[in-house]
């Protein structure tokens, strides 16, 4: 008897000191927690280079894609979210916006063409109207994710 309360009382402690760190799940690839910048500094380092490759950046979700969860946003401070699209085809809860989070992957610099634009803005749940006023490309610097962290 006292070997099961011995038990209980440390699976009670061990639960409690895991619910005050906060819930932390990983989607994709589990990755190390290694150097994280977070999204301002990540847009700094991006002007100077066409490429970052094995980056972590943390953040606030703006946007998570309401058809399957395959890509968000990252909430940026210096101007334009950042687009972050799932390698491999993982996928996220969709209710996930305001979550913080630390991805981790490649980052580029692209084009993204019009039919892209539309389809991402479909996804993102955007109305007929504002679709249709995608008609340009647009250079866009996304981060291609193999892995990312939610916090609780």
């Amino acid at each position: 008897m006292k070997k099961l309360l011995s038990i209980l009382a440390i699976a009670l402690v061990a639960t409690t000191a895991n619910a005050q760190e906060g819930k932390q799940t990983y989607y994709g690839k589990k990755f190390e927690s290694g150097r994280t910048m977070d999204v301002a500094q990540f847009s700094d380092a991006m002007k100077s280079t066409d490429k970052l490759a094995n980056i972590r950046v943390r953040g606030t979700l703006a946007e998570v894609c309401q058809s399957a969860g395959c890509w968000v946003r990252l909430q940026n401070p210096n101007g334009e979210g950042v687009f972050v699209k799932f390698k491999d085809h993982f996928t996220i809860p969709m209710d996930l916006a305001g979550a913080s989070v630390v991805v981790c992957g490649t980052a580029s610099k692209k084009s993204v063409s019009v039919a892209d634009q539309r389809h991402f803005a479909e996804d993102a749940g955007k109305s007929a109207e504002e679709i249709a006023k995608i008609k340009e490309p647009k250079d866009e610097i996304r981060i291609d994710a193999t892995g990312i962290l939610i916090q609780q």
